[in-house]
């Protein structure tokens, strides 16, 4: 985990809305988002399936199709709001400048080509390098990825390669240009616990060393207590909880934090067997309900309120950065 530096924000979001066009009507499926990430800044964003969490950084991107997306609000990178952007913009950005992992890399490496035209391609394109430079980089990349024989492996395909070590050929790949931005999303998911705290590790350590900042989605916050500086949660495509990791995790004050928080086993402990659930199901983004989205599993709601009002993202009481978006704090 590393400490932010000072300075302007790499990365500024703000209002950033996503809407898809449905058979059953419109989609709300990002609402509102906004924040800043640092450099050297790890920001986790959490929530369960269905959040937005994952659309929300794609749309940074540009890689929400539109239509039937829609994306509104301003993501400022370099001082240029990338919601406005062309695609020949956004092409000189992604994998340069602003570089992501994705969840399942099987889905992502493409599986005609070798592991090294797949990492060669990207620093041809961006840094100019020649073929034979690029693969002189390339094999640097998978050694310091933890690819054993990394000369030899640059030929191979990615059905070669384990799952835990595909990974790492993700993190390579997007690591190939010094990005000043790393988005990994759910990029532990499909891969076993050691495995997972490999992973971790090995972009922690990669982030130490570059001084890039991390932009992590995930909805284990488990992962994001070794990982985060700051954490935001999310909602039914609305943050509804923003802290840093160290005070989201002693005292988290909205209900729902409180519940994801509450269904993570936890060894050594008087917790019973039995693990707290979360009643109900997030709500349908084409069918929110009024007021609160969190209303109807809320376990301390006000009826008549959070029934009929959205609460807005406000600080919590006795000030600091610590935000919630809820008409009353859950404590102790």
């Amino acid at each position: 985990m590393s400490s932010p530096a000072t300075g302007d924000p790499l990365l500024r979001v703000r209002d950033l809305c996503v809407r898809f066009g449905t058979k059953r009507g419109a989609a709300e499926v990002v609402n509102g988002l906004s924040y800043d990430l640092w450099p050297g800044q790890t920001l986790a964003i959490v929530g369960e399936s269905g959040s937005g969490k994952s659309v929300g950084v794609l749309s940074l991107l540009g890689l929400v199709p539109q239509p039937p997306g829609r994306v509104t609000g301003e993501v400022w990178f370099g001082g240029r709001n990338l919601v406005e952007a062309s695609e020949a913009e956004l092409r000189r950005l992604r994998g340069n400048d602003l570089a992501m992992i994705f969840q399942d890399p099987m889905t992502s490496l493409n599986p005609v080509l070798t592991v090294g035209r797949q990492l060669t391609e990207g620093m041809e394109l961006h840094l100019g390098l020649s073929e034979s430079d690029a693969r002189v980089r390339a094999v640097d990349l998978l050694a310091r990825v933890g690819i054993p024989s990394p000369r030899e492996r640059l030929d191979a395909y990615p059905h070669q390669f384990s799952g835990g070590m595909r990974q790492r050929v993700m993190i390579a790949i997007g690591l190939a240009c010094d990005p000043k931005v790393l988005i990994a999303d759910e990029p532990t998911t499909a891969l076993d616990v050691t495995t997972q705290a490999q992973i971790v590790d090995l972009v922690g350590e990669l982030q130490d060393e570059l001084r890039m900042a991390v932009l992590w989605i995930t909805h284990d916050l488990g992962v994001v207590a070794g990982i985060a500086d700051r954490v935001m949660v999310m909602y039914a495509g609305r943050i509804v909880e923003e802290a840093d990791v160290d005070e989201l995790y002693d005292a988290p004050r909205h209900p729902y934090t409180r519940g994801l928080l509450e269904s993570l086993p936890v060894l050594g402990t008087d917790r019973p067997e039995q693990l707290t659930a979360i009643p109900g199901m997030p709500p349908d983004p084409t069918e929110l309900p009024p007021g609160c989205p969190f209303w109807p599993r809320c376990p301390q709601r006000l009826d008549d309120r959070c029934k009929t009002e959205n609460p807005p993202l406000r600080p919590v009481s006795g000030g600091g950065d610590h935000k919630i978006a809820a008409f009353y704090e859950v404590s102790g």
